[in-house]
């Protein structure tokens, strides 16, 4: 049975900067130990590394990419995405661990889910602009599929506009 995920504008940030910034481990307040891994050196500019490893280093294959995304507005500011499991996600190299969703532009993930999730609701986006997302799927063995089909939408304008006022004159 899929389980429905719902994430807020702040939490998507806070997972997309605590996972740019490598801090997955858990931070103690009010302690004299550092709280997160040392800094690392500066990277040369190119593209940003996937957050996941891929499969061409050898060792498990990756899966095949999740099928039927499906993306629609629940609202002016959020939106709904569904989709099905890799056709291998039964087979060692394809048993999914979890998805991660992914908005256009984002080397980030915008939401990560279980395995047994198959749907998410995106909130504190923007009305009346259009997006496109992607899915991955992520075995055990963190190799990450290619993405999926994308799927596009976009958000209805917020309502509709206040009634004319009439001319005085």
């Amino acid at each position: 049975m899929a389980r429905r995920h719902t994430v807020g504008r702040s939490t998507v940030a806070v997972l997309a900067l605590a996972l740019a910034a490598g801090a997955c481990g858990t931070a103690q307040t009010g302690s004299a130990e550092p709280a997160g891994p040392a800094p690392q050196p500066a990277r040369p500019a190119g593209p940003a590394p996937s957050p996941v490893a891929d499969s061409r280093g050898g060792g498990p294959a990756a899966p095949t990419a999740p099928r039927g995304l499906t993306v629609r507005p629940t609202g002016p500011e959020s939106v709904r995405l569904s989709w099905e499991p890799p056709p291998d996600a039964g087979t060692a190299a394809g048993a999914v661990e979890r998805y991660l969703v992914f908005q256009q532009g984002t080397a980030t993930p915008v939401v990560e889910v279980a395995a047994d999730t198959l749907e998410t609701e995106i909130t504190g986006l923007e009305a009346g602009i259009s997006y496109t997302f992607t899915v991955r799927a992520v075995n055990a063995a963190d190799h990450a599929s290619p993405d999926s089909a994308q799927a596009d939408v976009t958000l209805p304008a917020e309502g509709p506009l206040p009634p004319a006022v009439p001319d005085p004159s």
